[in-house]
């Protein structure tokens, strides 16, 4: 859970940014209000066998704003803050009003999703098109090249890349944007079923 205390003993996110910056490209970070590892981060797991007592969710969030505040300062201008995993809470036990104005202080022109409960910038609606074009408000459909959220050796489900075209073109006359997921493999290089079909979309574009 902690790059910094393995044998790589370098912050990779460093790396990325100064890449990103590089490269002209904006960088964005994903951050999941749902951690699995906290002490503090409560309801437990069924495998779970940590003692529910000890546990304070209030001071989950805390730490919540600490790691948000060290990625906020640390890694240049940010383009979007992408919270995920809100569900098992309310954005009054997530103090989102509280974190999204920390947030706001700290990088104003960031983007922020509607996943810590509250609306904020634009909505996510996920592995799904709205059969309908949304009000006015921002939008953007989040799914999977496949059937998984990271690499899946076994998931052999993947979208063509006709069906991906498709869905880009039904997105955007819709006005959203397409977030299309892909799942690097463990040694960081994505596999050939992927870049067949975003190579595919990219020529089409």
């Amino acid at each position: 859970y902690d790059v910094m205390a393995t044998l790589f003993k370098r912050d990779i996110l460093k790396d990325l940014a100064t890449e990103c910056r590089r490269q002209g490209i904006q960088l964005c970070f994903y951050y999941s209000v749902l951690d699995w590892h906290h002490l503090d981060y409560l309801p437990r797991r069924e495998w779970d066998k940590r003692p529910v007592s000890g546990g304070a969710y209030d001071l989950y969030i805390n730490y919540m704003k600490n790691q948000l505040r060290e990625l906020l300062t640390g890694y240049g201008k940010l383009g979007i803050l992408w919270f995920d995993g809100h569900w098992e809470h309310s954005a009054q036990e997530h103090r989102s009003e509280e974190v999204a104005a920390m947030i706001r202080g700290l990088q104003p022109e960031i983007l922020i999703n509607n996943r810590l409960g509250i609306q904020e910038d634009y909505d996510t609606p996920e592995q799904e098109i709205p059969t309908v074009k949304p009000g006015d408000r921002a939008w953007e459909t989040c799914m999977t090249i496949n059937g998984s959220w990271g690499y899946n050796d076994g998931d052999r489900n993947y979208k063509s890349a006709e069906d991906l075209i498709h869905k880009l073109i039904e997105v955007t006359s819709k006005g959203g944007n397409f977030l299309l997921n892909i799942g690097p493999k463990a040694d960081g290089t994505i596999a050939e079923e992927q870049q067949s079909r975003l190579w595919a979309v990219g020529a089409w574009l």
